[in-house]
Order: C-alpha cells, then sequence, then structure tokens
C-alpha cells in the first residue's frame, strides 16, 4: 500500500527534521501516484492532530 508508505515517509522526515516534507517531493522524487500522496498526507494529518491533542 503505497498510501502507507506516504504515511511513514512524511512521519520520518518530520520526526528527524522537524518540518513538513513538501508532497511535490514525494510525487517528482519518489515518484508515488497522485491519489497515494493524497491518503497520506490525510493519514498524516490525522497523526499529525493526534500529536497535537496529547501534548
Amino acid at each position: 500500500m503505497q498510501e502507507n508508505l506516504v504515511f511513514l515517509r512524511l512521519k520520518e522526515h518530520y520526526e528527524k527534521f522537524g518540518k513538513i516534507m513538501d508532497p511535490n517531493e514525494l510525487l517528482i522524487g519518489y515518484a508515488y501516484r497522485p491519489k497515494y500522496v493524497t491518503e497520506g498526507v490525510k493519514r498524516f494529518d490525522m497523526y499529525l492532530d493526534f500529536k497535537r491533542q496529547a501534548n
């Protein structure tokens, strides 16, 4: 499931660098399909919301 890979890349980048990766990098650099990037970004957004609520 590519959307899981997109989510994990976004999460890893955020935790490592403290900033959100540009989704265009996922389309160009990793050649993920747009629908998978969209789904992965939605999951990452939910992750960030959950993380903010936990703090």
